[in-house]
């Protein structure tokens, strides 16, 4: 419900509540997936050769991933809706 929100909000233009919720349910879908993979690449990977780097290494991972995921649902949204518009 937060990404629909930020999605419906932020953006300079007036984006549809319909658009907002599909461009949600695929990154959310999407970041669920992505954190389980991330979950599972830390957990089979050794990180104690790295040390305090090696967590901070998964950590900036992660954030990217969700970063990316982010994005993708608010370009998601916001093509759907010039889509529907036109």
């Amino acid at each position: 419900m937060l990404f629909s929100i930020s999605y419906r909000v932020l953006p300079a233009r007036t984006v549809s509540w319909s658009a907002s919720w599909w461009g949600a349910l695929i990154a959310g879908t999407l970041f669920i997936i992505g954190r389980l993979g991330i979950g599972w690449y830390v957990a089979t990977r050794d990180f104690t050769f790295y040390g305090a780097a090696g967590s901070f290494l998964a950590f900036l991972l992660w954030l990217y991933f969700a970063i990316q995921l982010y994005l993708l649902g608010a370009v998601i949204s916001a093509v759907y809706d010039g889509h529907r518009a036109s």
